[in-house]
């Protein structure tokens, strides 16, 4: 990602120790003043999640070294996620909506909706598979960076966790602003599919680091391949061809599984396009002339 070099009286920020400015970084701020706002609005008092969550999201920034900007701003993303959701939990859970996509896809598609049809046709086979690729929601975005990484493409691995940061954020953004239960929790028809290597310790993890249940609106693990495939196709990998695939993979696995409903699948690649479209532009705007 190119970056926005601040300055204060003519003089760079990065100079009096303060970092740059990367690309997705009005969405960070946009999602943590969203959620300072929430947090208000729930009546919650300032605690240690408070302090973690703004040091997660802004730290890295602070880097110079490239690679160790873009492998701690990715590593804590998933941090943040926690570290956003917990303290607002009750809030959200009060707040979920239960009703509004699934009446909206009774519309769309009248007769029956698309996640209790697709369960019809559910097999141990189909589970162990559709299971599979669901648990590889974080190997869609470790393998592009990896993957610019080891080439030391730093360019390019810039670039591409800037606009998975970019994602990330703007659905977090969306998450606080309309949670959603996901159909295996709001419809009783759907049931949820436990992966076949699930086991009693891994339901009580589940348990314990599922930060925020309704979070189905749009569909990060739909928008993550979505994206990695969008960048890859932008700049001729071949390499994007897996992540199509991944897409494919998982637009349909969420849907069978019972996590997401079509809409939230949909919404996923707008998310992710947006997302791009924004690093790219921001990135253009900010080279040399």
């Amino acid at each position: 990602m190119k970056e926005r070099v601040l300055s204060v009286n003519g003089a760079p920020l990065g100079a009096l120790g303060l970092g740059t400015l990367p690309s997705y970084a009005p969405i960070a701020l946009a999602f943590w003043l969203l959620h300072a706002v929430c947090r208000v609005q729930a009546g919650g008092r300032v605690g240690l999640f408070d302090v973690v969550l703004p040091v997660l999201l802004f730290a890295p920034w602070m880097l110079r070294p490239r690679a160790q900007r873009v492998i701690l701003s990715v590593a804590t993303y998933f941090a943040v996620y926690y570290a956003a959701f917990l303290p607002l939990l009750d809030s959200i859970t009060a707040r979920a909506d239960w009703h509004a996509i699934s009446a909206l896809e009774a519309v769309i598609f009248p007769g029956q909706n698309p996640v209790i049809a697709i369960q019809q046709y559910r097999t141990p086979l189909l589970n162990v598979v559709f299971c599979t690729g669901y648990s590889l929601h974080i190997a869609n975005v470790l393998v592009p960076l990896l993957f610019f990484i080891g080439r030391k493409d730093m360019d390019h691995a810039d670039s591409y966790a800037s606009a998975f940061l970019a994602c990330g954020y703007l659905g977090f953004a969306i998450y606080l602003l309309f949670p959603v239960v996901p159909p295996r929790l709001a419809l009783p028809e759907v049931s949820a599919v436990t992966p076949p290597w699930a086991s009693h310790a891994w339901e009580t993890a589940g348990t314990w680091f599922r930060a925020n249940p309704y979070a189905a609106m749009p569909s990060l693990h739909c928008a993550f391949p979505f994206l990695s495939y969008l960048y890859l196709h932008s700049i001729g990998s071949r390499l994007r061809w897996v992540f199509a695939f991944m897409s494919a993979w998982l637009f349909i696995g969420t849907v069978y599984l019972g996590e997401h409903y079509v809409s939230d699948v949909v919404a996923a690649m707008p998310t992710a396009w947006l997302a791009a479209w924004w690093t790219r532009r921001k990135e253009r705007r900010d080279e040399p002339r």
